[in-house]
């Protein structure tokens, strides 16, 4: 009996069940599924690629870039929530480097 084979999504190959993952309810092969998509860095999450928040080094799904992340607003770097500072009880938020800056000002 030939083991039945699905076609990856991405690049139409044929692989047996052990080599392909469902994802999103279509299969894709180790390599395309790397290529697609990433694992979101706060709840490890796969998430499609292109719909990554974050930045390169933090790839975020939506809801935690939503609740877990903020950007600082001098500079823009992604900052945990709660490492953001807020010098002078300002409503926005700044990175460390930013903060000590407005500090001296």
């Amino acid at each position: 009996m030939k083991p039945t084979l699905f076609p990856c999504e991405v690049c139409g190959e044929m692989f047996p069940l052990s080599q392909v993952t469902l994802f999103e309810g279509e299969y894709f092969c180790h390599r395309c599924l790397t290529a697609e998509t990433l694992i979101c860095h706060c709840c490890g999450k796969r998430i499609w690629r292109d719909d990554a928040l974050g930045d390169s080094s933090t790839p975020l799904c939506e809801s935690c870039e939503e609740y877990h992340y903020s950007h600082c607003a001098d500079c823009g770097q992604l900052v945990k929530v709660d490492d953001l500072r807020y010098p002078f009880d300002n409503a926005v938020g700044y990175c460390d480097r930013c903060c000590i800056n407005h500090i001296k000002k």
